[in-house]
């Protein structure tokens, strides 16, 4: 499965609502408490995501290619 499904998966469960690859996780209801859920939930799926990733890249497709990118 490509990272950003996995990405759009965990965010459907979440939010309760269906997540395509450009919607952004504030705009379709996303807030603090769910964002640090979400962190959490992707540990447990293998992904490592801070929170301050998902600010910088809102939406699956921007976050799937942040986290392909090497951490500096």
């Amino acid at each position: 499965m490509e990272l950003t499904d996995r990405i759009r998966e965990l965010w459907s469960e979440l939010l309760g609502v269906e997540v395509e690859a450009d919607d952004n996780f504030f705009t379709l209801g996303g807030y603090s408490i769910l964002l640090i859920e979400m962190v959490v939930r992707a540990e447990q799926m293998g992904l490592e995501i801070a929170p301050e990733q998902v600010l910088e890249y809102p939406t699956p497709a921007g976050l799937a290619t942040a986290l392909a990118r090497p951490r500096t």
